[in-house]
């Protein structure tokens, strides 16, 4: 069946779009590029107040982000957008990667008093929602993840035993993307350390070849090791508070693991070290 087919059954209006799934929704496809953007943008304002809902299902844009360019009428940072919708009445939910960041930056731009721990619902407080109350999803903790430093063997911290955070003070960093899990988790922990940026890169052997290159240092999760050149980089330990990231295995409580994938998950359980690993489940 074609897209266009597709589009002709289950949306009304077919091909070409807006198409009305019900007397008050509408579907619009959104492109790539700073048409993205604005179109996005658009959807955003079309919401005014009470009974109106923004729902965004994956949160990977910084808060600051400008959905216009700035200088541009109507131009402002995506965060503050929203919030003025949601002060106005519009229902703005939000299913983000990193929790505490934010946190922050609410707790930054809200008067303390009208910002409760109800506001900022925990994801067992949605799961309570569901009909029946059901857990969809129960996890086991397969790991606690350590960061090293990444550096070249003739840096000032390459004969160093361990490290903290804050001794990377004024260094060349090499970051990873801020739209992923470790860049987000990295970001939030080293907020207020003062670094020289380097760049900004999304995968381990990249970074891995330009610290070889001496282009900077990093700090990379552990399990990053093999892609380094021990003869050219330098891997010391990294010490600091949460720094640490566990590492889950998810699955949905409705369905039972198939015979090919309870074998991979024996396999990867059989790699880890026995004591970094416990068994739990979703609240």
């Amino acid at each position: 069946m074609s897209l266009i087919d597709l589009e002709n059954r289950y949306f009304n209006g077919g091909h070409g779009g807006p198409w009305a799934s019900s007397n008050d929704t509408q579907v619009r496809v959104l492109i790539d590029g700073e048409q993205y953007f604005r179109a996005l943008n658009t959807a955003i304002n079309i919401c005014t107040g009470e009974g109106d809902v923004i729902y965004l299902l994956n949160w990977s844009l910084i808060s600051t982000f400008h959905l216009i360019p700035h200088g541009e009428a109507g131009s402002m940072e995506i965060g503050q957008q929203l919030a003025e919708k949601a002060a106005r009445g519009v229902d703005v939910r939000s299913i983000i990667w990193i929790h505490q960041l934010f946190r922050d930056w609410v707790a930054s731009r809200t008067p303390a008093r009208t910002v409760g721990e109800e506001n900022l619902a925990s994801a067992t407080a949605l799961r309570s929602l569901m009909v029946g109350a059901a857990r969809p999803l129960q996890y086991r903790v397969l790991l606690q993840e350590s960061f090293v430093l990444a550096c070249p063997t003739g840096h000032k911290l390459a004969t160093r035993k361990r490290v903290d955070l804050h001794d990377l003070e004024g260094v060349r960093l090499i970051r990873f993307a801020r739209t992923g899990s470790i860049g987000q988790h990295l970001e939030y922990l080293m907020r207020g350390i003062a670094v020289e940026e380097a760049m900004e890169v999304e995968h381990l052997p990249t970074v891995a070849g330009l610290v070889a290159a001496g282009l900077g240092i990093s700090v990379v999760p552990s399990i990053a090791v093999p892609f380094f050149d021990a003869t050219k980089v330098a891997l010391v330990p990294v010490v600091s508070k949460d720094l640490d990231r566990p590492i889950h295995l998810v699955w949905q409580t409705s369905r039972v693991l198939g015979p090919a994938a309870q074998a991979f998950v024996d396999l990867l359980e059989s790699c880890l070290p026995r004591k970094k690993r416990s068994a739990r489940r979703a609240d």
